[in-house]
């Protein structure tokens, strides 16, 4: 298997792990994800491969170099399920619980 590229897997209870090398090294995220923090839901954006979302029971968390650091940009909201639009890279949702959809026009 080819190692030029980058794996990010969600888990619930030991946050994102990412592996820069094809799945041959694994990196535990541990900034800025809570301890235990439980990821629902990755998705990448569409007009930015590099671009990933995460969301979790503490918020929404993005990546813009392919999972290697990232940021949180959103809390409060337990995200369980995101869907950006593929036809317009700026519109994402994202499904939460208790039941909940929201809708970001921003990325």
């Amino acid at each position: 298997m080819a190692s030029d590229f980058t794996i990010c897997v969600g888990t619930v209870g030991q946050g994102v792990w990412q592996s820069p090398d094809g799945g041959d090294t694994w990196n535990r995220m541990r900034r800025p994800f809570p301890l235990e923090t439980r990821i629902r839901a990755l998705a990448l954006n569409p007009g930015s491969p590099h671009s990933i979302l995460a969301g979790a029971d503490s918020g929404l968390y993005r990546s813009d170099d392919r999972g290697a650091s990232w940021e949180h940009v959103s809390d409060g909201l337990n995200i369980w399920s995101l869907a950006p639009d593929p036809s317009n890279p700026d519109t994402i949702f994202a499904g939460t619980s208790p039941s909940g959809l929201y809708r970001s026009r921003n990325g």
